[in-house]
């Protein structure tokens, strides 16, 4: 069942997206109906807000250039938006503006962002460097992974967790720097970025990920990455722990995500050790 496209015109969705806060799902409801125009007019309204002395406009402006044209836009564009983002960007002085610019900009994915994102890595407020996060993680250029390393080590957790899912899942940019950063992040107090570092390394198929990804399986909440990981990873020793707590599972009355994320783990790992045989009677003849 497809939904009916939005009748309301452009001034009257820009005034709902104005109307909310941050969180106002009327306003994020107008806002993606008008990312669903993708049309001239609607980035000429975007383009004015950016001009307005208003905190709020400016912020709404870079929420509507982030997703124009949904679910397909042309990379020309895409290309227009970001490029009307960053000279935003290199005036800005909002924080709450700035952390919009680079969730927009990881949206876009343009390679010009990210010369402009680096500029704001140090910056002091955790909003602007958590948008900087999200911005590079679109990005595998080495400037732009060198600077997800150092964020990766932020104090605040947010900017640790979203560096850490960066490195470790959003990009598939293998050395040994990014793995010593992911290595770094095994000890963290946090349980979910532990868990980002322990998925990031097994899909490397980093050794160094098996016995820390053993005391997390052991350990009570075992998380939902740590299974993934053990799946990813592809070390049948780890076998009997999944089958553990997959009879734990069934009595703990476990969410149905973690179930289906468990029985793929527990699949992935039989079917390596299945094969292994073969593979092994191969090597001999």
């Amino acid at each position: 069942m497809t939904t009916p496209p939005d009748e309301r015109t452009i001034p009257e969705l820009v005034a709902v997206a104005l109307a909310g806060d941050e969180d106002d799902q009327d306003a994020w409801d107008a806002i993606r109906s008008l990312h669903l125009r993708g049309d001239a007019p609607t980035f000429d309204a975007a383009a004015e807000l950016m001009r307005s002395p208003s905190e709020k406009r400016r912020g709404r402006a870079v929420d509507i250039l982030a997703q124009l044209g949904t679910p397909t836009p042309s990379p020309e564009l895409r290309a227009k938006c970001a490029e009307a983002i960053i000279g935003l960007l290199l005036g800005e002085q909002s924080p709450a503006v700035l952390n919009s610019i680079g969730v927009a900009l990881g949206h876009l994915g343009d390679p010009r962002a990210v010369s402009a994102l680096l500029s704001l890595k140090d910056h002091p407020d955790s909003g602007v460097r958590f948008g900087v996060v999200r911005g590079l993680s679109s990005h595998s250029e080495p400037s732009a992974i060198e600077g997800l390393i150092q964020l990766s080590n932020d104090f605040d957790d947010d900017v640790r967790n979203w560096a850490t899912f960066g490195l470790g899942s959003m990009t598939d940019v293998d050395t040994p720097a990014v793995r010593q950063a992911l290595v770094a992040r095994l000890g963290d107090s946090n349980d979910e970025i532990r868990g980002e570092a322990l998925e990031g390394l097994a899909q490397r198929k980093d050794q160094r990920v098996l016995d820390p990804l053993r005391r997390e399986l052991t350990g009570r909440p075992v998380g939902v990455l740590a299974v993934d990981a053990a799946g990813s990873l592809g070390d049948p020793s780890l076998l009997p722990l999944l089958l553990e707590l997959r009879l734990a599972a069934s009595h703990e009355n476990a969410d149905e995500y973690f179930k289906s994320v468990l029985n793929e783990a527990i699949g992935a790992l039989e079917n390596v050790r299945a094969s292994r045989p073969v593979a092994e009677a191969g090597k001999t003849t």
